[in-house]
């Protein structure tokens, strides 16, 4: 069976208390700010006697031993911290830059209302250098008296395996402290609840987990519960920001970022997942400080999607912020910078159990496209392919699947081309996935995609394929003229010409379908839940002493 999360025994391996990291951080601290002190004092001529003068060695020899303690202070983060490295780096910077200005703006002052001769510049350095060991000092004590406390506490109630979150983060980024419970507290976000393949994943994700016993819980920005498309399991509950507030309130994203914060503080969440650009931002800026371990996934073409400025440069930061980020295809992941992509796992999408091949002897003369109809989909290539394909005699007849903001537009092409009676626009189906009914052929017309999983559904169905080698996911999936066909991505002409090829001949239509429905099972629901699993585990590593969980066969 495939891995899950599970409980430690009270007889497994004893825990390892938190390991602090504190003292390090005041050290890096404190001698960083003293070097940025003295590069402005002698650099920026805006304090007065900052001129190089006979302590200019002792201030180099400084720099010096300051820069083996940064290295130590980095490398023994990385050791000991129960948390991933560049989020302890994060706090270092901002330590560094807030007490650097502080203690520029503090000897600006004292030199211009106090005493503006070395021997009073020095007296303020030893001040503030003193003041900053202090706070250091007192918050190091107040993290092992509150561990100690909290420590007895739970000793009392659960035991060892009952551990506090540890309380080895610096204390102005810690807002809460939360006691693990042997159930894990799951927060998957979404931006709304309507038929896509995100929507799919995260509903299939959802019931997985809440069937291991987790506490699970689905946040959407838009929609309401009552028009969710995809179901889920019973255990899994679901909230919506339009629901709770209103949908002018999801249109600010402030009030989402505030919204998705206060909400996972009353779930008391351990563990958030999230996917697109937008939401993974969102997810990153309101998990600051709360200590919950956290997946980002994309899930499109990120160098061909329209983004505004404002989204573009953060999609990756959100992405190397996070403890894992799930990408769909090798092609996605080998996009992303390399800062980024050393922290990228790919996982496919699955082939839904529900679906099976109702492959008989051979499919019928069927064509079928689904999806959004926006021009990311092609829908206006394929319009145009099967017009030619009729042109040169062949009896084509589409039926087109999904909703979308270029309705009109296709149903007003479709007219002008002379397809009004061989082109049908019949929405979304009334459940998920009534249109592989009697299988045929099924087209992908896509300009780019993020992975096409309607292509590996139609594959797992019984149909024989035909697709756009568009950017990403097709390319990876389909294996030309073994279990599918690939022409050039918004290329009427060649489309047209692999339509008819299937369409008039049955052989070739049998063959593709067999080999799909082999295909298919690479992307089984069971294999890529697994993967899953291991990226939960992953994500979890650095804080599962804290959480008292680990990875156990199920």
């Amino acid at each position: 069976m495939p891995n899950r999360l599970a409980s430690t025994s009270q007889s497994g391996a004893a825990e390892e208390g938190p390991r602090g990291v504190e003292p390090l951080a005041a050290l890096w601290t404190i001698f960083f700010c003293a070097f940025a002190y003295m590069i402005f004092s002698i650099r920026s001529g805006l304090l007065p006697d900052a001129q190089f003068d006979p302590l200019s060695a002792k201030r180099l020899v400084a720099i010096g031993v300051g820069g083996c303690f940064h290295l130590a202070a980095t490398h023994g983060l990385k050791r000991t911290t129960n948390r991933p490295f560049g989020r302890q780096l994060l706090h270092m910077i901002y330590y560094t830059l807030s007490a650097s200005l502080a203690v520029l703006l503090a000897r600006m002052l004292y030199s211009v209302l106090v005493d503006s001769t070395e021997a009073g510049l020095r007296a303020a350095d030893g001040l503030w250098l003193l003041t900053w060991t202090g706070y250091f000092a007192a918050s190091l004590v107040v993290f092992q008296l509150q561990f100690f406390a909290s420590g007895k506490r739970e000793f009392r109630k659960g035991g060892d395996a009952e551990r506090i979150d540890s309380f080895n983060r610096p204390a102005l980024w810690t807002e809460q402290k939360r006691r693990p419970t042997r159930v894990l507290r799951i927060v998957l976000v979404q931006a709304g609840l309507g038929a896509g393949g995100t929507e799919k994943i995260l509903s299939l994700l959802a019931t997985h987990l809440g069937r291991q016993g987790h506490n699970v819980t689905m946040l959407a920005i838009g929609g309401r519960p009552s028009e969710s498309f995809y179901s889920m399991s019973k255990g899994v509950t679901l909230r919506t920001m339009e629901d709770e507030l209103g949908k002018a309130a999801t249109r600010s994203t402030i009030r989402r970022i505030a919204w998705l914060r206060r909400t996972m503080r009353e779930v008391e969440a351990d563990f958030a997942i999230s996917f697109l650009t937008k939401i993974n931002v969102q997810v990153a800026v309101a998990c600051m400080g709360l200590g919950i371990a956290r997946i980002a996934s994309e899930r499109n073409n990120f160098r061909q999607q329209a983004m505004s400025p404002l989204w573009r440069p953060l999609m990756p930061v959100a992405l190397a912020t996070a403890d894992v980020a799930v990408m769909q295809s090798r092609a996605a992941r080998a996009a992303l910078p390399a800062w980024v992509a050393k922290r990228a796992v790919v996982i496919p999408n699955p082939a839904p159990d529900s679906i099976h091949s109702t492959l008989k002897e051979v499919p019928p003369r069927r064509l079928v496209a689904v999806g959004r109809l926006t021009k990311q989909k092609g829908f206006d290539v394929l319009l145009h392919a099967v017009h030619k394909a009729r042109e040169q005699g062949c009896d084509l007849r589409l039926t087109v699947y999904g909703e979308g903001e270029d309705r009109e537009r296709l149903s007003g092409l479709a007219q002008s081309l002379g397809l009004s009676g061989y082109v049908g626009f019949p929405g979304l189906t009334r459940q998920p996935h009534d249109w592989i009914q009697g299988g045929g052929i099924f087209v992908l017309s896509s300009r780019f995609e993020g992975f096409a999983n309607v292509l590996v559904e139609a594959m797992a169905a019984g149909f024989a394929v035909v697709s756009t080698a568009c950017d990403w996911g097709p390319q990876e999936i389909v294996t030309h003229g073994r279990d599918g066909l690939l022409v050039p991505p918004a290329d009427a002409d060649s489309l047209a010409e692999a339509l008819i090829r299937v369409w008039e001949d049955d052989a070739l239509r049998v063959r593709l379908a067999k080999a799909a429905v082999q295909r298919a099972a690479d992307f089984s629901e069971a294999r890529i839940l697994s993967e899953w699993d291991a990226a939960v585990a992953k994500a979890l590593s650095s804080r599962m002493r804290d959480l008292g969980v680990q990875m156990q066969q199920g």
